[in-house]
């Protein structure tokens, strides 16, 4: 089997993942979500639920841009800043606020985070989906699901 050569800047290893995270296969050619960790080896799933064994220098981080925030629910104010809100509590009003501090695809997004009307300017920036994924758990207790997921989930649960 022949795999080509891996692009180690975009590296990620499994130490920096949570179940649910979402990955880049350069193998299959797609984004894969995380289903089990272990030491040397990754369970992921892609769309039709495929499992596949990964090793470490087998895959890579996913750059956050414009339309991955919006695939997970974030809505564009202007070319540079994103929101996404969540009202989980009739009393609970959270947004999560990015703004790309460059352009291009190698972009850091700097997080402002509020939560019933007090605000936080983490003072951290993200590169990479995972990294939105486990900031967005840690402050909210909550996963950032992908909005076509959620649909999908939302219409099977109505259908059955």
């Amino acid at each position: 089997m022949n795999i080509n050569p891996i692009n180690e800047s975009n590296m990620i290893k499994p130490i920096q993942l949570r179940l649910g995270n979402y990955i880049y296969s350069p193998y299959h050619g797609k984004r894969m979500q995380v289903e089990e960790i272990s030491h040397k080896f990754l369970v992921l799933n892609d769309a039709m639920q495929l499992r596949v064994w990964l090793h470490d220098y087998e895959f890579e981080e996913i750059p956050l841009t414009p339309e991955i925030l919006e695939e997970f629910g974030f809505v564009c104010i202007n070319k540079v800043s994103f929101i996404f809100r969540e009202h989980t509590k009739e009393d609970d009003n959270e947004c999560l606020f990015l703004q790309r501090t460059e352009a291009g695809n190698d972009a850091e997004w700097l997080i402002t985070y509020t939560c019933n009307s007090k605000t936080a300017d983490l003072k951290c920036t993200v590169k990479y989906l995972h990294e939105l994924q486990n900031i967005y758990y840690h402050l909210t207790g909550e996963e950032l699901e992908m909005k076509s997921r959620l649909s999908a989930a939302s219409t099977f649960q109505i259908a059955v």
